[in-house]
């Protein structure tokens, strides 16, 4: 429990030096309030310093701000077990700090979080991408606000559950591993940030995202469409829908499950539907019907006719 704000200093927030080491924890609802975090390129340094959350929430404060560590390995955040929130009531806080561990990420308050690549063009590119591959593994919750993915920011499997009423945004193509709840999924061109050249998202003008991903359509739950993900103003490339029932006995009676809703200026006529782990002895298609997208199972197999 407790909190440490820091509403001042360098950087008008938390300012890390190269010389520094160590880190801080925060667990149990421990809380970190600044207006910002910032590591900056210290390539050279061979200090260690982790931020570690285990049920801690980081809150960022105001609005406009960024946070950022030049990952040279040595320097990140770590999610423990019992995960870490992220909390923003401002209207946008551009963020590009490591996140490791195997916990979960929850995204709370009204704000946008945009994720942003770090692309300090002294930082190797190897580096980097040992960065992404070691992203966080847990459940990313959007419960509120919106959470933003610049292309290459997180984890190609990234499992995502968006609350209704929240918004997950992707700038850039994006691969994520699922996508679950009821909120919304839609592109967002990627966002300047004046005066600060080692952010990519510098491109305004980008044309919409395209996504692909995975939706569940569990067999042994109960499916409404007020309860499925809602792609809105986004290229969908493929959706995998992963019925996650290969032992489940097929009845005869799962036609019509709504597994995603087509919000208003998405296009649907690009996207591939394909339907993954289906019970024994089925076959899948999919269906439009007023913005409702329905995954229909049947059952395949031989007729023999005696005669």
């Amino acid at each position: 429990g407790g909190a440490i704000s820091v509403t001042r200093g360098k950087s008008n927030g938390i300012y890390v030096s190269q010389f520094a080491r160590g880190g801080f924890d925060f667990v149990d609802g421990g809380e970190l309030q600044t207006t910002s975090f910032k590591s900056p390129n210290h390539v050279e340094t061979t200090q260690p310093f982790v931020l570690n959350f285990n049920g801690g929430v980081l809150k960022f404060l105001g609005s406009g701000e960024y946070s950022m560590i030049a990952h040279n390995g040595l320097r990140y955040i770590e999610t423990g077990a019992k995960g870490m929130e992220i909390n923003l009531e401002g209207a946008i806080h551009t963020f590009a700090m490591p996140v490791r561990g195997e916990g979960k990420v929850a995204k709370t308050g009204a704000g946008e979080l945009f994720l942003a690549r770090c692309v300090n063009a002294v930082i190797p590119t190897n580096v980097w991408e040992e960065a992404r591959t070691a992203g966080w593994s847990g459940l990313t919750e959007v419960k509120a606000g919106a959470l933003t993915l610049e292309a290459g920011a997180a984890r190609d499997d990234l499992k995502v559950d968006v609350s209704s009423g929240a918004e997950l945004r992707i700038a850039g193509d994006q691969k994520i591993g699922a996508v679950s709840g009821a909120g919304r999924v839609t592109s967002s061109k990627l966002r300047s940030y004046p005066g600060n050249a080692e952010f990519s998202a510098i491109d305004e003008s980008a044309a919409a995202a395209r996504l692909s991903c995975t939706v569940d359509c569990d067999l042994s739950k109960e499916h409404s469409s007020n309860n499925v993900p809602v792609f809105e103003n986004i290229d969908l490339d493929e959706v995998l829908v992963d019925f996650a029932s290969g032992e489940n006995v097929y009845d005869g009676d799962s036609d019509k499950l709504p597994i995603a809703k087509i919000g208003a200026g998405a296009n649907a006529s690009v996207a591939s539907w394909r339907g993954v782990n289906r019970p024994p002895l089925t076959i899948a298609s999919f269906t439009l019907e007023d913005g409702v997208v329905y995954a229909n199972l049947r059952a395949e197999g031989l007729m023999l006719i005696l005669k």
